[in-house]
């Protein structure tokens, strides 16, 4: 893994690594015509008002694993350009309050995103902010799934939103939320919104929160777990696709840990 600390900086098939500082502005470009797999490694210390743009150029891209771990709030703008693709897996790891927005700019025709974002909560920590599906092409397609776990007495809110706006024909958008319960005091709040300003488009949205399944709880329990290594066998289904998505086992091996303590 590379440790980076000079931006803007291009995107190759290396898995990168850099700190974040307050106030501060990081911008990640991934040149035209071109395809990477690449996993990015961000850590700060409590850290407040970063930004990160990203940028996929044309006929370009990006498999993408973003992990952030200790900023306490930032944006995240990815803006794709004509004909680019963008599969995106992404997750915070942070013991506080935090508030993150996540903007996935849609700006050139023809173009694909893909997005897999699992935030969890625990103790007494609120979690806010929002993910933004933005079409401002034509011809575009957006597919989400958005995870969410509270545990305790904490607190997730989150509106995910997909906005076309008009004259942008041909779009599709699918927004898809979960959300699981673990805890009598646990909260999730979690808005599905579509803003739409035309017809000729293909937009739906889901959104499902509750406890686990007690059936689920039963059936494993009845193969000889106990009821704790149950339900964190369940909790690890929700962290899989993150552990799954990097193609490098050190970049693997080194967010698992924050992972299974976010689901302990």
């Amino acid at each position: 893994m590379k440790i980076i600390n000079s931006f803007p900086y291009e995107l190759s098939s290396e898995d990168i690594r850099f700190k974040v500082k307050d106030d501060n502005k990081y911008i990640l470009n991934l040149k035209e015509d071109s395809e990477v797999y690449v996993s990015v490694f961000i850590e700060g210390d409590n850290t407040e008002n970063v930004s990160l743009e990203i940028n996929v150029n044309k006929y370009s891209t990006l498999n993408l694993v973003l992990f952030t771990l200790n900023v306490k709030s930032y944006v995240l703008n990815i803006n794709l350009y004509e004909s680019s693709v963008l599969n995106l897996t992404t997750t915070d790891s942070i013991n506080s309050d935090s508030t993150v927005d996540k903007n996935i700019n849609i700006l050139g025709r023809n173009s694909n995103v893909s997005v897999y974002e699992f935030i969890s909560s625990r103790n007494s920590d609120v979690k806010k902010g929002t993910s933004n599906l933005n079409h401002f092409a034509k011809d575009s397609t957006s597919n989400g799934t958005f995870m969410y776990l509270s545990k305790d007495t904490s607190y997730i809110t989150r509106d995910v939103v997909s906005n076309v706006i008009e004259g942008m024909v041909n779009s599709t958008s699918t927004e898809n939320i979960k959300g699981v319960l673990l805890g009598d005091y646990a909260r999730i709040d979690a808005k599905p919104i579509l803003k739409i300003a035309l017809d000729d488009v293909h937009v739906s949205h889901g959104c499902a929160i509750g406890t686990i399944d007690s059936n689920e709880v039963y059936y494993l329990m009845s193969r000889g777990l106990t009821r704790e290594d149950a339900l964190k066998m369940i909790c690890f289904s929700l962290i899989s696709p993150v552990l799954k998505a990097p193609k490098n086992d050190e970049f693997r091996e080194l967010i698992r840990g924050y992972l299974e303590e976010e689901i302990k």
